[in-house]
Order: structure tokens, then C-alpha cells, then sequence
């Protein structure tokens, strides 16, 4: 059987959103059905699961669906935007929805038409808060970065049939700065890191090429974009939800004097990291609230790099995890 092919786009711009609290990882759906009688088939489960290799594998992200119902007792016709994301994903929500029905339709009425969204996030969920850090945009570059768009009509860079061919790599990663400098020109581009696949690398400069930002004012405008190339089912390397102790205990490089005494910090507690090194400074967050005693710990954290192999430092950049701290001191 051969391999499917994918390419996942993640794209980080730093910003601290707040996410409503739920429970661990979730699946979310953009808005409750309007239609009455509205219904799963008697017998089958009405949970869409999230399935168990995506969320070990930290695969998320959100599939778009639209259903048009025929009549009564004929399962939907299934129109799908999710290429993009992982298999599995795309799978799960197409068994899902094809369970609907509206019992209701009789015959001569016209098709109903709906439209549903399903966000699939594979990491805690709780509302993340925290302080300002180096690549957090301001208000003003927030709103410019929106306007951001491909005069070429791409969502995302081709995933080159060479790539695809020699499957030589099961997750890419490519993390660069683009800076805007005028309206109608495209970016400069700054490589960050990147994964040693030059085709793929070429595929990201094609696209910001054709990148543009008309609602450009007053530049110039950067923004650190990440961009994931992978190759469905294929195996990775990811960061697990892990006590602060295992995370010391793989880490390779770390600032020292360190002296914490959590007990000053409200402990024990749990914070949200997007690990970032070698390339860029952790970003560390907590969950639901701050806490001024904790500020020079998370700091400290940022710089905190683990004992990875290039490989692995390119698979788990941008991998998101939540650190367990317990009561007690650290004195490194």
C-alpha cells in the first residue's frame, strides 16, 4: 500500500489567546445545528472521538464539512476541506456526520445544506494567560498581519512530488522570519531553522513570494511563521506532558545559579510550554491565572533547552506541552 501524503501548515505568531476552559484535549464544533429533527441513527454512538493515534501523535487542527440531505433515510452527501490535516482526523469526522438524518423531510422538499466546523485540540485547554514576551505583536501589527495574503491564490506551499516520492522525511519543520516592507511587494525572508530537505525548503520560498500585506501602513511588519510538513501516519518524534523533574532530566542546557522555592509560587502548579530551542526562547504560560512570584521561574524556563539530536530538534520546535511543577525547591 502506498504512503498518503499530507502537509500540515501550522502557523505561530506569537500571540497569547485565551481559550475558554475545557477539560484536557477536546473537540469543539463552531455552532449548534438549526435544523429540529436533526438526529444520529438510532443505535449509533453520537460522540465524535478523537482518534487515539492523532492525540499521541499531537495532530490537531480543524475540518470544515458540508452535508446535503436528499431526503429522509439517505445518509448525506459528505463535501470535505480538511485535505490539509491529518488522515485520521478527516476520517473521524466523515464517519461521524455520515451517521445524520432528518427523519422529518418529506418527500418533494427541497435539499437542506449544513455547514459544520470540527476543532480537534490535542493538548490542556485550559484558558492560557501570561505576560508579554519578545515575540508578542502589538495591537496595531496584529491587525496589519491579518491582512495577510497569497496573490497566487495558495493556501499553502506545494508539497513537491519529488518529496512526496522519496518520503525521506516523515515530519518537516521550517521556521523563518518574514518582514514586509512595502504593500505590494513581497517579504524578506530569514531562516530560522530548518529541516535538511531541500525541496521542501524551496516549495516555502516559492510560496512567501507571493505573500503580500495591503493593509501595510507603516513598516516595516515581521512576524515568525513555522510551517510542518508531514507525511500522514508516518512516525515522529513529540514532546508528552511530562513533572517538572523529567523535563530537568532531559534538559542539556540550562542558565545557572537556578533557586526556586515553589512554595512562595502557590504551588503545586501547571504551566503551558511551547518548546522552542535551540532556535527561539520557550514560550511559557499558565493556566487560568497569574501569579507575580512565579514570573522569574517561567523566565528561567525559557532558556531551559533539552538533549535532542539535530533531527529531533527540528520534529518537537513548536510542540506544545504542559509542565507539572509540585511543591518544593530547585537549586541547580
Amino acid at each position: 500500500m502506498k504512503k498518503q501524503f499530507k502537509i500540515v501548515v501550522l502557523i505561530i505568531y506569537f500571540f497569547c489567546f485565551a481559550v475558554p476552559p475545557v477539560l484536557a484535549s477536546s473537540i469543539r464544533v463552531d455552532s449548534k445545528p438549526e435544523i429540529p429533527c436533526l438526529s444520529i441513527i438510532p443505535g449509533e454512538s453520537n460522540q465524535l472521538v478523537y482518534p487515539k493515534d492523532a492525540l499521541e501523535r499531537h495532530d490537531g487542527g480543524t475540518v470544515t464539512v458540508d452535508l446535503v440531505f436528499k431526503d429522509a433515510e439517505s445518509k448525506p452527501d459528505i463535501r470535505m476541506d480538511g485535505e490539509s490535516l491529518a488522515n485520521s482526523l478527516v476520517v473521524a469526522v466523515r464517519r461521524y456526520v455520515a451517521r445524520y438524518r432528518i427523519p422529518c423531510m418529506k418527500p418533494g422538499d427541497q435539499a437542506v445544506l449544513l455547514h459544520q466546523s470540527y476543532m480537534f485540540i490535542p493538548y490542556d485547554t485550559r484558558r492560557v494567560v501570561g505576560y508579554p514576551t519578545n515575540n508578542d505583536a502589538n495591537a496595531e501589527t496584529k491587525a496589519q498581519l491579518s491582512c495577510m495574503t497569497n496573490i497566487d491564490g495558495n493556501k499553502q506551499p506545494d508539497y513537491p512530488a519529488e518529496a512526496r516520492r522519496r518520503g525521506s522525511l516523515e515530519e518537516a519543520k521550517f521556521y523563518y522570519k518574514l518582514t514586509f516592507f512595502a504593500a505590494d511587494k513581497p517579504p524578506s525572508l530569514e531562516w530560522i531553522a530548518a529541516a535538511d530537505e531541500a525541496s521542501l525548503k524551496r516549495s516555502i520560498m516559492d510560496y512567501a513570494n507571493g505573500l503580500r500585506l495591503p493593509c501595510l501602513t507603516d513598516g516595516p511588519v515581521s512576524t515568525k511563521i513555522l510551517y510542518k510538513f508531514q507525511i500522514d501516519k508516518g512516525s515522529r518524534t513529540y514532546l508528552k506532558d511530562m513533572s517538572l523533574r523529567q523535563f530537568l532530566g532531559l534538559s542539556g542546557d540550562f542558565p545557572t545559579p537556578a533557586k526556586f522555592d515553589f512554595s512562595t509560587m502557590d504551588c503545586p502548579f501547571d504551566l503551558q510550554m511551547t518548546y522552542m530551542q535551540p532556535f527561539d526562547d520557550n514560550v511559557v504560560r499558565e493556566y487560568e491565572q497569574t501569579v507575580p512570584a512565579r514570573r522569574s521561574f517561567l523566565d528561567w524556563l525559557t532558556k531551559v533547552s533539552l538533549r535532542l539530536n539535530d533531527e529531533q530538534k527540528n520534529t518537537v520546535l513548536g510542540n506544545i506541552l504542559t509542565l507539572k511543577i509540585p511543591c518544593g525547591t530547585v537549586d541547580l
